[in-house]
């Protein structure tokens, strides 16, 4: 039973990722089926989350937060970090849509701390990728610019690239933060955050900063 949930939820992050959402929502659906059937509870949580990735990308908002809210809940008590700090992640990123930033904002940072914990270099980078985005959503472009230079440096640090559900709003946070500060500000905040270590670029995301203002 074990190897037919894992290839439904490989098969239904394919789907996810090519675009096909009717057949990612029927592979995952089917996932997690079996799974309560099975009594499975991690892999219940893992196709709760990721059936909520696709319904995310519906737009079918409410349907995401209640999975979302179902596969943390289980990933709590499974006392499962890791898996916590990418179900904060996704959370986050559905507040963001849901324009509820001070939701988003306690939800990412809630997973920067998990991922300061585990030292976790994916999952760090997604997640401050959503606080650049974020900060560009919250009118701050120098600190999405500083944040937007600290993820380049880390993804190539570490070879990793994008994922494709991963950037939705990536290219128009950047290009918007871009014109807010013109091309040779945002070329030395970019700089600046590449710079950063790790450590110093989770503080400058969690940090509340009157310097990055709506005039900055």
């Amino acid at each position: 039973m074990k190897g037919i949930i894992q290839s439904l939820k490989d098969l239904g992050i394919v789907a996810r990722a090519q675009r096909d959402l009717p057949a990612a929502r029927a592979f995952l659906e089917e996932a997690v089926a079996l799974s309560r059937e099975a009594r499975d509870d991690a892999n219940l949580a893992v196709s709760l989350d990721r059936l909520g990735t696709v319904a995310h990308a519906e737009g079918r908002w409410e349907e995401a937060r209640d999975l979302y809210a179902r596969s943390h809940a289980l990933w709590a008590a499974l006392g499962d970090d890791a898996n916590l700090a990418w179900s904060l992640l996704n959370q986050g990123r559905l507040a963001m849509d849901r324009a509820d930033l001070t939701a988003a904002t306690g939800l990412l940072r809630a997973g920067l701390a998990l991922r300061r914990a585990d030292g976790h270099r994916p999952g760090l980078i997604c997640l401050l990728e959503a606080c650049a985005v974020l900060a560009w959503r919250e009118g701050q472009p120098a600190r999405a610019a500083h944040l937007a230079g600290a993820v380049a440096a880390l993804r190539d640090a570490s070879g990793l690239r994008h994922m494709p559900s991963h950037q939705a709003c990536w290219p128009d946070a950047l290009a918007d933060a871009r014109r807010a500060l013109g091309e040779g500000a945002f070329a030395h905040a970019g700089a600046t955050g590449a710079a950063l270590a790790p450590a110093d670029a989770i503080a400058l995301a969690v940090q509340d900063e009157p310097a990055y203002s709506r005039q900055a």
